[in-house]
């Protein structure tokens, strides 16, 4: 599981390069497998030109780094807010029902500071 993940940018960028190759073999060579009309073949050259395009794109940043995370996560920034807040209905309603259980423990350390104060 932990190679699938590492490898998935790479299987992204490397199903929209074959889908913009795809589009322009279409689009050139009538292959017979999509029909197109001439007004439109154009539009499916560009579409294949940026989907190929991005794909490149795509795989270099991955294989390059810049698609790592950068920053906190969405529960380190909620977890962070909770712990600021200072309305006791609120923090009874996010320590019951939150999905993440760090923000549910955070709203019921919060809440019992606020009832001892």
């Amino acid at each position: 599981m932990a190679r699938l993940k590492k490898m998935f940018p790479f299987l992204v960028a490397c199903f929209m390069i074959a889908v913009g190759i795809f589009f322009l073999a279409s689009a050139l060579l009538k292959t017979g497998l999509l029909n197109i009309d001439p007004a439109g073949k154009i539009w499916i050259i560009g579409i294949a030109i940026v989907l190929t395009g991005s794909g490149v794109v795509f795989a270099h940043m991955a294989r390059t780094g810049k698609l790592r995370k950068d920053g906190p996560t969405i529960t380190e920034v909620r977890t962070e807010a909770v712990s600021g807040l200072d309305s006791k209905s609120l923090l009874a309603d996010i320590a019951a029902n939150d999905p993440k259980a760090e923000v549910r423990r955070t709203a019921k350390e919060r809440l019992e500071e606020l009832q001892a104060q």
